[in-house]
């Protein structure tokens, strides 16, 4: 079973879409359209994904109830990922109001457009983070730089019993000469802990104008030799890699980065991870 753990849906002119700015508007995208259930379906079947998990783009709550209800009655998507601001005073509430759904698995912590380098080591985000990991049965996704990498131990540490996972594995810059080092330096940082799992994701919309295989296998390769196949799946960060190719060319691009994987490994890596992680049916 392939399973994408990483794919968005949204209304381009409709959804609070925080991410995107008005000049990524201006610079135009294949990405910047409607992007609903029918248009998901047509890109899986040129993979064959059976199952995937919907990560919110959207950051009012009114986004978030009605992606939740979509998902309810479709059997392709297996889990979503909602938000949430952690630090405000009344997250608590509007995490248990999401909860009610059926498909809601956690929430995505996100500091990639925050300037903040200690953001995630304010008191106020820990807090959150504390109380959301008080529920049963959620997990925390993580979108952030690399320089927030550093926190993320102290994150696991106080909340032992939180499964958490990186996107887009902090986003390293493989078009660049020497960002190797640096990067793979802070993402060592999270070898001790367990809990933290790694998506594989979003990788060629990171590789500069010409992304390939080459680019990314130094990234790849680092991850399976530091957290083994076990702690890694596989996410399109659909719709927005349609700014580096196609679905498929994303996900067949990331799939030869991986590299020769044995049958238990590919089904690891691209499925039964994130069955687990995300609790799918």
């Amino acid at each position: 079973m392939i399973v994408d753990t990483h794919h968005h849906l949204w209304l381009i002119d409709e959804s609070d879409l925080w991410w995107l700015t008005d000049a990524d508007r201006a610079a135009g995208g294949p990405h910047l359209n409607d992007f609903g259930l029918a248009e998901m379906r047509e890109a899986f079947d040129t993979v064959g994904t059976d199952r995937s998990v919907l990560v919110e783009a959207w950051g009012a709550e009114a986004d978030q109830h009605h992606w939740l209800t979509l998902a309810e009655d479709d059997p392709t998507i297996g889990a979503v990922v909602a938000s949430t601001n952690l630090a405000s005073p009344d997250a608590g509430a509007v995490i248990d109001r999401l909860r009610v759904y059926s498909k809601f698995r956690g929430l995505r912590l996100a500091s990639q457009d925050i300037a903040d380098p200690d953001h995630l080591a304010r008191e106020d985000v820990r807090r959150g983070v504390r109380e959301f990991a008080a529920r049963d049965n959620v997990s925390l996704d993580l979108l952030l730089k690399i320089d927030d990498l550093k926190d993320v131990p102290r994150l696991a540490e106080e909340n032992p019993g939180l499964p958490m996972i990186l996107n887009h594995l902090a986003k390293p810059q493989t078009s660049e000469s020497g960002y190797f080092i640096g990067w793979a330096e802070q993402i060592e940082l999270l070898e001790p802990y367990p809990q933290i799992q790694f998506k594989i994701s979003g990788m060629l919309t990171e590789a500069g104008p010409e992304p390939s295989t080459d680019l990314l296998r130094p990234a790849v390769r680092f991850m399976i030799e530091t957290f083994g196949y076990e702690r890694l799946m596989w996410g399109s960060d659909w719709p927005v890699c349609l700014i580096a190719g196609s679905y498929r060319h994303n996900h067949e691009t990331t799939v030869a980065a991986m590299g020769d994987m044995d049958e238990e490994q590919a089904a690891a890596f691209l499925g039964g991870n994130a069955i687990d992680f995300y609790r799918i049916e």
